[in-house]
């Protein structure tokens, strides 16, 4: 029988535990709300953030793996989390240009998370980028086991 789900990390004692896990991890300092809205996030809580140029958007992508790869390699395991997580979770992120694209690879990539680039193959008109997103899942589901990103551009 499994133990009970935790409370969350949305707690006090959750978000102190996650900026103490994100900390030694970036090479700067994140605003607050960014923990917040991804304890939130991995207890399953839907997370909208509008935000101004600057105002740590990013920030959000690259925590929510990073903080998850921290949780998983805690010994013990962490007793707060509501729900499983995979072992090695996958990040999709659709970008409307491919420069902003390269830079959060380049983001990415500079935080020690792999990321990956692809380019399915345009759809003509009255089709969907269905097949090519299959494809896609069909490898990463057979490929080595990496914790990462998978960026593609807006079709």
């Amino acid at each position: 029988m499994s133990p009970p789900p935790g409370p969350g990390l949305s707690t006090p004692e959750g978000l102190r535990l996650a900026r103490q896990l994100l900390r030694p991890q970036l090479p700067h300092d994140i605003h607050d709300h960014i923990p917040e809205g991804v304890c939130k996030a991995i207890d399953g809580t839907h997370v909208l953030a509008v935000l101004p140029t600057g105002g740590g958007r990013s920030g959000y992508f690259y925590c929510y793996i990073l903080l998850l790869r921290a949780l998983r390699q805690l010994s013990p395991p962490c007793n707060l989390l509501k729900r499983k997580y995979p072992v090695n979770p996958v990040m999709i992120g659709v970008f409307p240009t491919k420069g902003l694209e390269e830079e959060m690879e380049t983001r990415f990539r500079n935080l020690d998370i792999s990321a990956l680039r692809r380019y399915p193959h345009c759809c003509s008109s009255g089709t969907t980028a269905t097949k090519p997103l299959e494809r896609m899942h069909k490898r990463c589901r057979n490929s080595s086991p990496l914790t990462g990103a998978t960026f593609f551009p807006s079709l």
